[in-house]
């Protein structure tokens, strides 16, 4: 069951469900292990594949399209989905349906308003025979989802937002999935960065929360050709780039335009960079009063900064009481709170210099922090 796709390791137990693990790791004092596949340990890491992105992609959707009699395409207008149209029109490839989910919350939806919804129409002539569902959560329908113990629910869940987030829409409110259906889900970026002068990549498991979920396809993870191709193309980019953000590229948001440049993400249309809609100086800081407690939340992104703005106390309230619990726990979560995930796994780094496969703290002795270490000396 296990050799065959990512899972978590506590001890000698295996798990799909990140929130057992977490709790098995609290329970005995083993720690969390993030595991590969067999295919990804078998593979030769120190050659990147002959093909280019696009065709690697390409070749993805096409077996996919092969395999399904229903395709549908999860589209947001980020760089990363966009991307993934645009092989699909450029090579006249059938979408049965493309699906923009919007949170409700207007100003977090950004991506959708002022890019998806109108590129859609742009191509509207080269979509016929593509059904469109703009799913937009109401008021009423946020409520419902905090009233849910989500991180129960789905195996490797583990986000605590606010704002509901897709594999909310894909259980509750788009009817999926459906038989012989299988939904692209436009993820994950590539993770790199250089040691000694050795280059690595690696595939957390903070980005993975979708993976778990039947009958979806992380199209650029899908095979590890896929990711070594765009972690490949991802180093060639920072390499041009000031030596000393090498390291601070990836997982960044202020370094953001460099990451999806590097992985060819501007490559096929206009250059779409999302507008910055708050001046986040710092972080966007609220303190709410939970179980008797002040506590202070901090976001990092616009979309989630966005959500905390513009929402009602009643909201706030339910989320926060839905969550109650895991207060309890907060050490198990990004700066000891719930809504910002639990603690991550990066697992293990690929070597791309020599293949080897290493445990990551055989590089981090002091906790896994890529973008303070040094790249090197320059040669």
């Amino acid at each position: 069951m296990f050799k065959n796709k990512f899972h978590w390791k506590v001890g000698q137990k295996r798990f799909t469900h990140k929130h057992k693990a977490a709790l098995e790791s609290v329970n005995t004092g083993y720690g969390i292990e993030w595991i590969p596949p067999d295919d990804w340990v078998s593979y030769d890491w120190s050659q990147p594949p002959h093909k280019d992105l696009e065709t690697l992609v390409l070749e993805q959707v096409i077996k996919l399209r092969q395999s399904y009699s229903r395709v549908t395409l999860w589209y947001s207008g980020g760089t990363d989905s966009q991307t993934v149209l645009d092989i699909f029109l450029k090579y006249r490839i059938k979408i049965d349906e493309i699906i923009c989910f919007k949170s409700g919350i207007p100003k977090a939806d950004f991506e959708i308003d002022t890019v998806a919804i109108p590129y859609l129409n742009f191509r509207k002539n080269d979509l016929r025979g593509a059904k469109i569902s703009i799913i937009e959560l109401t008021r009423n329908d946020i409520l419902s989802w905090h009233q849910k113990r989500f991180w129960e629910l789905y195996e490797g869940y583990h986000s605590h937002t606010l704002r509901p987030q897709y594999a909310t829409a894909m259980f509750n409110f788009a009817n999926k999935p459906k038989p012989n259906e299988i939904n692209i889900w436009c993820s994950p970026k590539s993770y790199v960065f250089c040691a000694d002068n050795e280059w690595y990549t690696y595939l957390p498991d903070w980005e993975m929360y979708s993976y778990f979920i039947p009958d979806v396809c992380n199209i650029y993870m899908a095979s590890p050709d896929i990711y070594h191709r765009q972690s490949s193309d991802l180093i060639s980019h920072v390499k041009t780039i000031d030596r000393t953000l090498w390291n601070k590229v990836t997982g960044n948001f202020d370094y953001q335009h460099e990451w999806n440049k590097g992985m060819g993400r501007h490559k096929n249309h206009r250059n779409l960079i999302q507008p910055k809609i708050f001046d986040l100086d710092g972080n966007f800081r609220r303190t709410l009063t939970i179980n008797n407690r002040k506590q202070d939340l901090i976001e990092y992104s616009n979309k989630e900064t966005a959500s905390w703005s513009e929402v009602d106390q009643e909201l706030i309230d339910q989320w926060q009481n839905n969550m109650s619990d895991l207060w309890d726990l907060k050490h198990l979560f990004n700066h000891g709170q719930p809504h910002k995930y639990l603690i991550g796994c990066p697992g293990v780094v690929y070597n791309l210099n020599t293949g080897e496969i290493h445990n990551n703290t055989h590089i981090f002795k002091d906790g896994f922090h890529p973008e303070k270490l040094s790249p090197g000396p320059a040669g």
